[in-house]
C-alpha cells in the first residue's frame, strides 16, 4: 500500500512558484497589488504547535457516512484548533478527481464504508481506518514534536482569490517537502436530492440519525474539499536544506467556485508534507478572506 503511494506521490506535477522571504523583505506578487507594507503575518516562532488532519472518505450514497462524520466530529471537537477535517468525497455529485488520485495511491480500488487516513500516516498496519479508530490515531499524532508550521492570509474580489501560505521552519531541513493546498466548504446544505444522505441509522434506535430519514434530506456535510489548489500530492516547497527560523511564501490565485449553499463558509487548509513518506507534518486552517497568523 506505502509502495503505491509513494511512486504516485513522486510523480505529482509541481505547478506552483514558491519564495523564500526575509525578515526584510515583503512577498509582494503581481496579483496582491494591495499588499505593499505588510503581509499581516509575523516572524516565524520559536516553537510551532502540532495539529493534525483528518481526510475523510465519504459518499452520499453509503449508509454508514453519517455515524462516520459524526464520531470525527467528536474528535475535532475535543481538540478544538488542533484537529482539522476535510471530506473527500466519491461515488457522488461532490466527489473530486483528488479522492480517487489518494486512494489509489492507497492501494484501494473502491470503498465500501467510509474511511480516513489522519496524517497520511500508518495507525498499526493501515493509513486508512474507520470512525472508531480516529481518536487513538489523533492523540498518538498530537504528541509528535514538530519543527514546522504555517500561517495563511487571503483575500478576495468577487469571485477571485489570492490566496498565501507562509510555511514557517524551527529547525535546520535537510528533508524535502510538499506542500498542499484545498479550499473546504463548510456547512453544505442542499435541498437538492442528489446530496441527500443514504442512513442506515434510520431504524437503529439511539443513535444520532435514528428516525431521520432515509435518505436524509437537507444533510449537513461538513468540510467539503471544493478544489485542490496544488497537484495531488503537493507542490514541491523545497528539496534543499531550510535554515532555522527562515520561511517559504507559497502564492495562489482561483477562481472561487460556485457555492453549494449560499450560506456555507469557505476555508483554506494548507499542509505540509514530508515528500519521501508523505507523512504530514504539520497543517492550518484559516478562513478565506482572513489572516491565520502563526499558532
Amino acid at each position: 500500500m506505502n509502495k503505491y503511494f509513494l511512486l504516485l506521490a513522486s510523480a505529482a506535477l509541481i505547478v506552483t512558484a514558491c519564495q523564500k522571504e526575509t525578515p526584510e523583505t515583503v512577498f509582494n506578487p503581481e496579483n496582491d497589488r494591495a499588499n505593499t507594507t505588510t503581509t499581516g503575518v509575523g516572524p516565524v516562532p520559536s516553537t510551532f504547535t502540532k495539529k493534525t488532519i483528518v481526510e475523510h472518505f465519504v459518499s452520499t450514497t453509503n449508509g454508514d457516512a453519517p455515524m462516520s462524520s459524526w464520531a470525527l466530529e467528536q474528535v475535532v471537537r475535543a481538540n478544538p484548533n488542533r484537529v482539522y477535517s476535510t471530506e473527500l468525497h466519491w461515488n457522488d455529485v461532490m466527489a473530486l478527481n483528488q479522492t480517487q488520485r489518494l486512494l489509489t495511491a492507497m492501494g484501494v480500488s473502491a470503498l465500501t464504508d467510509p474511511t480516513g487516513c489522519v496524517d497520511r500516516k500508518s495507525f498499526g498496519s493501515q493509513i486508512l481506518i474507520n470512525s472508531s479508530q480516529f481518536s487513538n490515531a489523533v492523540s498518538a499524532n498530537l504528541t509528535k514534536p514538530v519543527d514546522c508550521g504555517l500561517a495563511i492570509r487571503s483575500t478576495t474580489a468577487n469571485r477571485a482569490a489570492n490566496i498565501f501560505v507562509h510555511s514557517g521552519f524551527t529547525t535546520n531541513f535537510s528533508t524535502p517537502l510538499n506542500l498542499t493546498v484545498y479550499l473546504v466548504e463548510d456547512q453544505v446544505i442542499s435541498s437538492k436530492s442528489a446530496f441527500a444522505q443514504t442512513n442506515n441509522m434510520n431504524n437503529v434506535a439511539g443513535t444520532p440519525f435514528t428516525n431521520m430519514g432515509n435518505p436524509i434530506n437537507n444533510y449537513l456535510h461538513s468540510q467539503v474539499v471544493r478544489r485542490v489548489l496544488t497537484s495531488a500530492f503537493g507542490n514541491t516547497l523545497s528539496t534543499t536544506t531550510i535554515n532555522a527560523g527562515s520561511s517559504i511564501v507559497s502564492g495562489f490565485t482561483v477562481d472561487i467556485p460556485e457555492k453549494i449553499n449560499p450560506n456555507s463558509r469557505w476555508k483554506v487548509i494548507a499542509f505540509i508534507t514530508d515528500a519521501v513518506t508523505n507523512e504530514i507534518l504539520n497543517v492550518q486552517q484559516a478562513d478565506l478572506g482572513t489572516i491565520k497568523n502563526w499558532n
